[in-house]
């Protein structure tokens, strides 16, 4: 009935059906490590054979196979036939995240110069992200593939390219870019003379994306074209059958709308009974054509056909444990009871839901999450093994002691029986405690410093108050890690401008508190020649950091800073931006936009290949709205060990946050807010560095 329930039960076996590796690796002889006869075959057929195969237990064994082979010969070839098995077997599982991790070890493989197999390759990630709702990650391997397949003409690529971009734009509501797209799928499809099934699907999707834009004329033309091909040709297969039951529903849904329930409750009928007939196929599309049904039936006050579905749907929802169908069962149900006065059943569903929803929300957040976690895997293996040092190293030191002590006690009673001995032992003692009377008055005064330290390091901050003075609305979320902070905020008005600037320093404690202090007045010396434009203020900020630190004269001190500068043009409503490795997010009328800093730090050598480079930074000028959230930030929060795979926290999570953010009233919600967000993130993890956060809204001109 939906598109996106087309994809989900056809476009594996499409696959299994159109596509093939060529994969041209040169054959190579095994007989120099004493295998007889073994010869590798391109990857077109291997493929081709691995997609006959119907079951995990035969792909398990083809895997132990190439492993075997890749153990013996060390070919590249056999080990990325292994981790193409390993992606579909993970596929079937539902496991995107590890099939994932497959596909992303070939592309990424420095062996890996076969220009067919890459494109392939890519193509099958951007077609994974895009089934799990991680369509701008997506974009990225599509548009590569695309590119590859044009410049090549590798047929098959090209065409079920343009059809998963139209699908990724189609499920970001791009419904006219989506048409375009597979109509040229369409095209490519009849030139490369790709199968029946792939061409009649992409007639009946350009339907879909038609009448998504409301335009049902257009939409049923396509449809009427998809289902006469169907008929026309002979020998019609379970695929086509399906195909056709497909694009009567979807004909069936634009009947519905246009109240014409004659025609549109045959066509919802003929799909159901066909998915009872076929109980594989009986999954959330089923469910959204009984609950099309159900409504056409209450329209229709046909209350014996009402309670017939509601039990076929009440009985689809026990037989499928899948989170997305019962939040859509169930949300129907609530609002059904409502209409109905039965309000009992209502509250009874209403608990329910509750748990749904949030189920369901983490599920979507998982998947989007899937890819910017593999970016993480080296990075928490490396912690790992940190930790597994240390507290290697901490056994070690626990067995030293037990022995230091034991050597102790033997010592202990010896001078015991020395008088003379055991008098300077005693005095050894006095003295000892004397010292740890003098290192306590030293730990007390280090630590009395260092919060004299932070009444410095605050009294440098800006004062909040005359901050908002600039601007509509303004809130900072300041959260050191130790006592003093490498993190700081700084600000300046002048004439009708406004100044912002967020800055992380090197380091973190007491080395960060030094930095953010030397920062703070290195910025405020050159604020004096009033800066209209962020890259200048950051080019000026660098030189006069490298002259401080004196870090032209290879000092071991290298330390710098990334920090992100926002100049407001209020009588403009633009806002000039700058990022040192440090960017900022927008938010606009409740949507997350990145604008991503030059990939270059303020002070400290920077060096490539051994030579130093050169730092030119540029301005970004945006056009701002009233009711624009800018926010400006440190790396604290996102980089925080958290979550319930304990990994840094993905942009994608990060800009969902603010979101929510902005929808806070005032700054005690904010900060209540953002300090639940941190505290139910890290979990039982230790902070790692110091947060950062400063939002803000222009006043309207």
């Amino acid at each position: 009935m939906q598109l996106i329930t087309m994809k989900l039960k056809m476009k594996s076996d499409l696959i299994k059906l159109n596509l093939s590796f060529n994969w041209m690796l040169i054959l190579v002889l095994f007989s120099i490590i004493n295998l007889e006869n073994i010869q590798a075959q391109s990857f077109e057929k291997y493929h081709d054979k691995i997609n006959e195969f119907t079951s995990l237990e035969n792909l398990n064994k083809q895997k132990k196979k190439d492993d075997f082979l890749y153990k013996k010969t060390k070919d590249k070839y056999h080990l990325y036939n292994s981790k193409y098995i390993c992606f579909l077997v993970d596929l079937k599982n539902n496991k995107d995240n590890y099939a994932l991790s497959h596909l992303n070890f070939i592309i990424n493989d420095s062996k890996l110069k076969n220009t067919l197999q890459y494109t392939w390759i890519n193509y099958y990630m951007a077609q994974t992200l895009t089934e799990i709702d991680a369509e701008k990650v997506a974009e990225e391997y599509i548009y590569r593939a695309l590119n590859l397949a044009k410049k090549y003409n590798f047929k098959g690529i090209l065409e079920n390219s343009y059809s998963t971009l139209a699908y990724n734009n189609f499920k970001q509501k791009k419904y006219q870019i989506a048409v375009e797209l597979y109509k040229k799928a369409y095209y490519y499809s009849i030139k490369n003379n790709q199968t029946r099934f792939f061409i009649l699907s992409t007639i009946n999707d350009i339907g879909v994306c038609y009448r998504k834009m409301k335009k049902n004329k257009e939409a049923l033309f396509y449809y009427d074209k998809a289902a006469y091909l169907i008929n026309k040709w002979p020998n019609k297969t379970e695929h086509d059958q399906m195909l056709l039951l497909l694009i009567d529903a979807n004909k069936g849904i634009i009947y519905a709308d246009l109240n014409d329930y004659k025609r549109a409750i045959p066509c919802l009928e003929n799909e159901i009974n066909y998915y009872y007939k076929h109980p594989q196929f009986l999954d959330i599309g089923a469910a959204r054509t009984l609950i099309g049904l159900i409504e056409i039936y209450e329209k229709t006050k046909n209350n014996v056909l009402v309670k017939q579905r509601i039990i076929d749907l009440k009985k689809l929802e026990k037989r499928n444990k899948d989170d997305e169908l019962t939040l859509l069962i169930d949300h129907f149900l609530y609002n059904f009871y409502l209409r109905n006065n039965e309000q009992a059943k209502a509250i009874e569903i209403t608990n329910k839901l509750i748990g749904e929803t949030d189920k369901s929300k983490n599920k979507a957040i998982a998947k989007m999450s899937v890819f910017n976690n593999l970016v993480y895997i080296e990075r928490i293996k490396l912690l790992k093994s940190i930790s597994k040092t240390n507290s290697e190293l901490l056994n070690t030191a626990v067995y030293e002691r037990k022995i230091s002590q034991k050597i102790s006690v033997i010592v202990t009673i010896f001078l015991v029986f020395v008088f003379v001995l055991a008098f300077f032992f005693y005095r050894s003692m006095k003295r000892n405690i004397a010292k740890n009377v003098i290192i306590e008055k030293q730990s007390l005064q280090i630590f009395e410093s260092i919060n004299y330290s932070k009444k410095i390091q605050d009294s440098l901050l800006p004062d909040l108050e005359n901050m908002k003075k600039s601007v509509h609305d303004l809130f900072v979320f300041y959260q050191p890690k130790d006592i003093v902070s490498g993190d700081f905020y700084w600000y300046k008005s002048f004439q009708n401008y406004s100044v912002f600037a967020c800055v992380d320093c090197t380091g973190h404690g007491v080395p960060g508190g030094f930095m953010s202090t030397i920062g703070s007045l290195a910025i405020d010396k050159i604020s004096n020649s009033n800066f209209t434009d962020p890259s200048e203020m950051l080019s000026a900020l660098n030189t006069e950091i490298i002259r401080i630190l004196h870090q032209k004269n290879d000092n071991n001190i290298q330390d710098g800073m990334d920090l992100s500068i926002c100049i407001i043009d209020h009588s403009k409503n633009q806002l000039s931006f700058g990022g040192a490795r440090n960017g900022i997010i927008i938010i606009k009328e409740g949507i997350a936009q990145r604008y991503k800093a030059d990939l270059l730090p303020v002070g400290g050598n920077y060096l490539k290949k051994g030579k130093s480079i050169e730092r030119v930074f540029t301005t970004q000028t945006i056009d701002i709205s009233k009711n624009d959230w800018i926010y400006m930030s440190t790396d604290g929060f996102v980089e925080q060990i958290g979550g319930d795979k304990n990994l840094p926290m993905n942009y994608l999570q990060y800009e969902n946050l603010l979101t929510h953010l902005s929808n806070q009233e005032n700054d005690a919600q904010r900060n209540k807010f953002m300090n639940s967000e941190l505290n139910n993130w890290m979990g039982n993890n230790e902070r790692t560095d110091d947060i950062l956060v400063i939002g803000f809204q222009l006043r309207s001109s």
